[in-house]
């Protein structure tokens, strides 16, 4: 609808009555058709900018893949043993992986007028991963198990996402979701072959 054929509502402002959700959205852009596609989710994930369950999950699976990321490398330099040159390898190639979600998903984020977390800081507040210093040897096995964990992890919050993002109706977080599902599905099997499980 062209701007000039819409009808003009008039506001008393004296009288205004607004939300606090209103205002907000007003503060962000205002009132208008995509209004109705955003709902303020109150959730102990939730942060300034993240407004819809979609983008909740998202910024959840953000969260959990900067962490993932900094324990890959951990793995990475840490991997001793017979497997040395295997794990190394795959290790880079898990976190050039996740690398490259870690940014897609904050990004369709951003495109969808959202903020995810980027700190650290965040990262470890919304994550259900977890990581911990490299205090004492951790076999080769046991960090190819731990991975295996933590990517059932990942693949749970994806399909929490997955789920949401078909109740929104946001087909592209949906097929970015379900995408990522099918590729960890392929680094489980691959590592529990590993493991000979």
């Amino acid at each position: 609808m062209a701007r000039e054929n819409r009808p003009r509502i008039d506001i008393d402002r004296e009288k205004e009555m607004r939300t606090e959700e209103i205002s907000q959205m007003i503060d962000e852009g205002g009132l208008g058709t995509r209004t109705t596609h955003y709902e303020i989710v109150k959730d102990a994930s939730t942060k300034k900018g993240v407004k819809t369950k979609t983008g909740v999950a998202l910024n959840k699976l953000v969260a959990n893949l900067g962490v993932f990321y900094v324990k890959l490398h951990q793995y990475h330099w840490y991997v001793t043993g017979s497997d040395f040159f295997t794990l190394h390898e795959k290790f880079e190639e898990l976190y050039n992986d996740v690398s490259e979600h870690f940014d897609a998903f904050a990004e369709r984020m951003i495109a969808k007028g959202e903020k995810p977390s980027s700190t650290l800081q965040e990262f470890l507040e919304y994550a259900v991963i977890e990581e911990k210093p490299y205090d004492e040897p951790i076999s080769s096995e046991q960090m190819v198990g731990n991975l295996i964990n933590d990517y059932d992890k990942l693949k749970r919050v994806a399909k929490a996402g997955i789920t949401v993002a078909g109740e929104e109706g946001d087909d592209v977080t949906e097929d970015m979701l379900i995408g990522y599902v099918e590729q960890i599905d392929l680094h489980i099997w691959m590592l529990r072959a590993f493991l000979n499980k």
